[in-house]
């Protein structure tokens, strides 16, 4: 991968429901196995996994630094993707409505520790305070995965709003045409992501 970087060149977003009586198992599971298990592929720098606040959609979103888009399509990603783990396979049936975004980007900022994700279609103008933008493009051509809508994904410009406050004005964000709307509150953070 000659063009990887360590702060990254691409983002993926996995979001998520899961059943209710599943909830428990999931947390285990996804904090502490699959995440850190996709770490192991080459390009996979790092992860933050969010929670809705409130009863949003979806409850579960994680952002996945990238070195590129090229490691969603490489044998590495590919070779968990479509043999998982039988603790993977296990826990597939409890997933609901599942939804993934993938996009190139520019360099991705240190993530504030603490900080909330909102999605936005359109980049906002200015980062908010002690925050980061991180801008991208949604690439619709992303290899596909077991647990995919079977709609094509969105294309077109993406931001991703990392923000460290909590005043009422960001707690209530309207993101117009948002393909994960709502904000979401930080759970874990892994890899680099870990470091910050």
């Amino acid at each position: 991968m000659a063009d990887a970087r360590a702060d990254g060149a691409a983002f993926l977003l996995f979001g998520n429901d899961v059943d209710p009586a599943a909830r428990d198992a999931y947390e285990r599971w996804h904090a502490g196995h699959h995440v850190p298990q996709r770490l192991t592929v080459p390009g996979i720098l790092g992860a933050i996994r969010f929670r809705a606040q409130g009863e949003g959609w979806p409850q579960y979103l994680t952002f996945y630094r990238l070195a590129g888009i090229e490691v969603l399509s490489g044998a590495p990603y590919r070779r968990l993707v479509d043999h998982p783990d039988a603790q993977t396979l296990a826990m597939r049936p409890v997933f609901r409505r599942p939804v993934r975004l993938a996009a190139r980007c520019g360099a991705i900022p240190p993530v504030p520790a603490g900080a909330s994700l909102r999605v936005e279609r359109v980049p906002p103008p200015v980062a908010p305070a002690g925050g980061v933008v991180v801008p991208g493009e949604l690439d619709g051509h992303v290899p596909g995965h077991p647990l995919s809508a079977a709609d094509p994904p969105p294309v077109g410009p993406i931001a991703l709003v990392f923000d460290v406050s909590s005043d009422e004005v960001s707690a209530q964000a309207v993101q117009i045409g948002s393909p994960l709307p709502g904000r979401f509150l930080p759970l874990d953070r892994y890899g680099v992501d870990a470091l910050c």
